[in-house]
């Protein structure tokens, strides 16, 4: 499983000091790389100027892309990028801008498939390789030919990890993106697997599922969720949707969260709404990928507070069975 359409991908942590496997399963269906990339250090930068710039701005034509600082020269740009223009602080490829994060300094650098900018800084330190591989695929594990290695903070700068393996270090400014790092010993480079940012599959979703949990005297409680809209990344689903309670504690929230793609229940994001004068309510969102191919989701209820102290209930499942999204599953890459 060594070849993967970059925008095909994407996230889950992974930090791990020893050696993480993914192993193709039989049957699984793996796409073909794309064709012949770019080399990023030697293209021309194209990016709009004077009145085609202006026209696009001012026709709101241009699309606001993220940038991420990744470790390399400041001068060239990683493999799979193109070289991208810079100006006033912003990166700029075609009809695509990004803002520059504060307190950096580098080069733009684009990549066509996932629609975003990796910007290129140098590491004042020395002890960063300037030649990492970064892939956007938010991979969770290690390739069979790579090591996982052990992920960090960072000491001097807040927000940032560092990948370790032996004597070598890597600093990761962007740390929120980071999915695994892993060590290519035949190569004597890390590389740096990244989220994903362009979907397989996005599709509406009018799901639903709520339940009383507490029934005490005249006290109650009922949780819901509702979902309105799911797109898949490969490794995981991006869940958009409505968490709510009501009755001793009345909460509701908008929120995007995203479900891992394994076999076994897992906690995708938690909640604990309420105040010190009604108690808290705590939601675990779990979830797994049935044999199949739907997502079950399931809502773990727990309480604090002479209220709410004893609850501990289960709502759903809520099964997110589209027939878009698990026709897609059946080409994706499966779970580490």
């Amino acid at each position: 499983m060594k070849h993967f359409v970059p925008w095909l991908l994407a996230l889950g942590p992974a930090l791990a000091v020893e050696r993480m496997v993914c192993y193709e399963e039989p049957g699984e269906n793996l796409v073909s790389p794309p064709p012949h990339q770019t080399n990023a250090t030697t293209a021309v930068p194209y990016a709009p100027t004077g009145a085609a710039y202006a026209h696009l701005t001012s026709t709101g034509a241009t699309h606001k892309t993220r940038v991420i600082p990744v470790v390399r020269d400041g001068k060239t740009c990683p493999k799979y990028t193109e070289p991208a223009a810079e100006h006033g602080r912003e990166c700029m490829f075609g009809a695509h801008t990004g803002s520059v994060p504060n307190g950096v300094s580098g080069k733009c650098c684009f990549h066509s498939g996932q629609h975003v900018f990796l910007y290129s800084v140098f590491d004042n330190s020395g002890t960063s390789p300037s030649d990492t591989e970064y892939i956007l695929d938010g991979r969770p594990c290690c390739t069979d030919d790579t090591w996982g290695t052990a992920v960090t903070e960072h000491s001097h700068h807040n927000g940032s990890r560092q990948c370790q393996y032996g004597k070598h270090v890597l600093d990761v400014p962007s740390a929120e993106y980071l999915t695994s790092c892993c060590w290519d010993a035949n190569a004597s480079q890390f590389k740096v697997h990244l989220r994903g940012f362009e979907p397989v599959v996005t599709t509406s979703v009018a799901k639903e599922v709520s339940k009383q949990v507490l029934e005490w005297g005249p006290f109650r409680e009922t949780v819901g969720l509702e979902v309105y809209e799911v797109r898949l990344f490969g490794y995981y689903l991006e869940v958009r949707g409505k968490l709510w309670a009501s009755g001793v504690v009345d909460w509701s929230e908008q929120d995007t969260f995203y479900l891992p793609l394994e076999r076994r229940w897992k906690v995708a994001k938690s909640w604990t709404p309420g105040t010190s004068a009604t108690g808290h309510v705590g939601i675990d969102a779990t979830s797994r990928l049935s044999e199949d191919r739907s997502v079950e989701v399931m809502l773990h209820v727990t309480g604090s507070g002479a209220i709410l102290g004893n609850l501990d209930g289960m709502v759903g499942p809520l099964v997110v069975d589209d027939a878009k999204i698990k026709h897609a599953l059946a080409w994706t890459p499966k779970s580490c």
